[in-house]
Parts: C-alpha cells; sequence; structure tokens
C-alpha cells in the first residue's frame, strides 16, 4: 500500500478485499496513507477509507487523521468517505464531538446533512441533541429534514431535548 508504484498501490489495495477481517487490522497505517495521499487517484483514496471503516472499533487510531480528512481534503468524495468513516470506527463522543462540529460550521449544506444523519448513529448526549435542534434553523431544507429524521430516530432520549429546544 505504501509503494512508491500506483499500480502496485492500487493492486493492493484490491488484495485487501481477500484477507479475513482479522487480518485487515495490519493494513491499518497503509490505508490511512494511501486515503492521505494528495497525488492518488481519488477513487482509490475513497476506497481506502471504505475500507478502513469496515475495520470499526479496531480502526479507531484512524480518528484524528478522518477527521482532519473530513474537514479538510481537497476533495469532497474523500471528505465525504471521511464523514461515513468516523462513524464506525471512532468512539462515540469523538465522532460526535465531529459531527456537532461540522453540523455547526460547515459551509457545505450536504456535510451538514450528513453531518445530522450520523449524529443519530453516535449520540444521545445533551452536546448532539442541542446540535440537532440547532439545525432546525438551517438555511437548507436537507439539512433540517435530516435533523428531524435524526432525532424520530434517536426516539425517547431526544424527546427532553426537543421539547426544550421548541420551548
Amino acid at each position: 500500500l505504501n509503494d512508491p508504484d500506483g499500480e502496485v498501490r492500487h493492486t493492493a489495495l484490491q488484495a485487501i478485499d481477500r484477507l479475513p477481517k482479522s487480518q485487515l487490522v495490519y493494513a491499518l497505517a497503509g490505508l490511512m496513507a494511501m486515503a492521505e495521499r494528495t497525488d492518488e487517484d481519488e477513487s482509490f483514496r475513497v476506497l481506502a477509507l471504505r475500507k478502513l471503516g469496515s475495520l470499526g472499533a479496531d480502526g479507531r487510531m484512524a480518528s484524528d487523521t478522518l477527521a482532519r480528512l473530513g474537514q479538510e481534503d481537497d476533495s469532497p468524495k474523500v471528505r465525504l468517505a471521511a464523514f461515513s468513516t468516523i462513524a464506525k470506527v471512532a468512539e462515540p463522543k469523538v465522532a460526535e464531538g465531529f459531527y456537532v462540529d461540522r453540523l455547526a460550521n460547515s459551509k457545505l449544506a450536504d456535510e451538514r446533512r450528513l453531518a445530522a444523519k450520523w449524529l443519530r448513529r453516535v449520540t444521545s448526549t445533551a452536546l448532539g441533541l442541542d446540535a440537532l435542534i440547532s439545525a432546525f434553523a438551517d438555511e437548507s431544507k436537507e439539512v433540517r429534514m435530516a435533523s428531524t429524521e435524526s432525532l424520530v430516530g434517536i426516539g425517547k432520549p431526544a424527546v427532553r431535548a426537543l421539547a426544550d429546544g421548541l420551548s
């Protein structure tokens, strides 16, 4: 995965599909490096992020890299792939902090919408619930709808925060 030859890296990335999940963790550093390579083909960077997501909690050491890619990468596809991967590998509190930040601070409605969507999977704390309620004022209808759907999906833990937000 770290070979200087792009063809070798791409072949290695494809070969990872044949590894049992128990051995995939050994490819973590290489997957992170490939995802970070700005000179790499965008589709391979996205694929590396998806494979990182399949590690689940075993990929937690990639959380900082994923957050950085999700906030700063020049490729919208890489940023969005990092968004979904964070929910799958990061500790819930770390993922929640990332999504709350993106929901409040991203200039892109699509990123705010995805942040609201993914918050549903990782939050039941006041921080995340308040962020979803604050998103009711978002200029984008899609962000408002995603926040509503997330709160409904969270269910009972969201009721008090929702009632407080409505008052």
